[in-house]
């Protein structure tokens, strides 16, 4: 009860507290009590987890793959807590035994690593369950790009390793050749990993637009109007007089010029008289229209007059 009380105090503050002044001050120590005991708590428990580290490792090793594992203290530890994993998501290697401060125990990953890249994980198990984040990641060759901490741009040849130099327990790795298998690596010979040289980055160069060029009008051919070839007319003579070169001939016909008929005056005359037959023999139509009305209206007067004349005389017989 006591601590779930503390627990009750921390969450809702001084809100519950009530009392004499000497209640107050319990309260106010228990929860600081809570407090440091949090901290030294996850102080403590990440200390004891980071005193193993990935000290070494090799890909390219021959009967197989390996990675040292040092204990820089304080104290020892118990290796069951600890397995290591690649980048695959089956395959791992529990360890075993004790390491003691300052000892490097060397654990077999058979062919797990990638020899051009991989990454390797140092993860803690609570209760045989892995916890959620590894102790330790490291990503070399072409894995370098997926790790957060330590990245590796090259990887171990045949008789070569990768550790972290200058001391044993850092997080600077350099290439080994040889490497120090199960030992310190601050005797080790480097081979440093070559610097990559940066690829060029293929900037497009862009392609200029044409200028746009003003296309010319086309000047219009002119149209070749026909000349127009004049047509000879022909000239009718009024009277065909006999050429003395003797244009006319043996029948005593004259020759017609250019396919036209010479008209004669007779044949003029005979045309007119024609003409006027048929324009005699047209009905005046308004003419006799006038005619009419003029007689219905003369009728219609002497009618009229008539009448009153008529009527006059018989009064006057009345009158008698």
């Amino acid at each position: 009860m006591t601590f779930l009380y503390r627990i009750h105090v921390l969450i809702h503050g001084y809100k519950d507290m009530a009392g004499d002044s000497r209640t107050r001050k319990l309260k106010l120590a228990s929860f600081f009590t809570i407090i440091l005991f949090i901290f030294f708590g996850v102080y403590f428990t990440q200390s004891v987890l980071a005193q193993v580290v990935i000290n070494e490792f090799s890909s390219f090793d021959n009967p197989g793959d390996w990675v040292e594992i040092y204990n820089f203290g304080p104290g020892p530890i118990d290796l069951s807590e600890y397995r290591l994993r690649d980048s695959s998501a089956t395959q791992k290697v529990d360890l075993t035994g004790d390491l003691n401060q300052g000892e490097f125990f060397v654990a077999d990953l058979k062919d797990y690593l990638n020899k051009t890249g991989d990454i390797i994980k140092l993860i803690h198990l609570t209760n045989d369950i892995e916890d959620t984040s590894p102790l330790m990641t490291i990503c070399y060759g072409d894995k370098k790009d997926e790790c957060e901490r330590i990245k590796v741009g090259c990887y171990p040849l045949q008789n070569q390793s990768v550790g972290s130099y200058p001391s044993d327990g850092g997080n600077t790795f350099e290439r080994f050749s040889p490497d120090t298998h199960g030992s310190t690596n601050t005797i080790a010979s480097l081979d440093p990993c070559p610097t990559p040289t940066p690829e060029p980055t293929n900037i497009p160069t862009p392609t200029p637009k044409p200028m746009s060029t003003s296309t010319p009008t086309p000047t219009p051919s002119p149209t070749k109007k026909p000349t127009l070839t004049p047509t000879k007319m022909a000239t009718p003579k009024t009277a065909k007089e006999p050429d003395e070169e003797g244009l006319i001939g043996e029948s005593g016909k004259s020759d017609n010029t250019l396919g036209v008929k010479d008209v004669t005056d007779e044949e003029e005359i005979s045309t007119q008289d024609e003409i006027g037959e048929e324009d005699s023999k047209k009905f005046p139509v308004f003419a006799g229209i006038f005619v009419v009305l003029g007689i219905g209206l003369i009728g219609g007067s002497l009618y009229t007059f008539f009448r009153k004349q008529k009527r006059g005389y018989n009064l006057g017989s009345e009158k008698q």
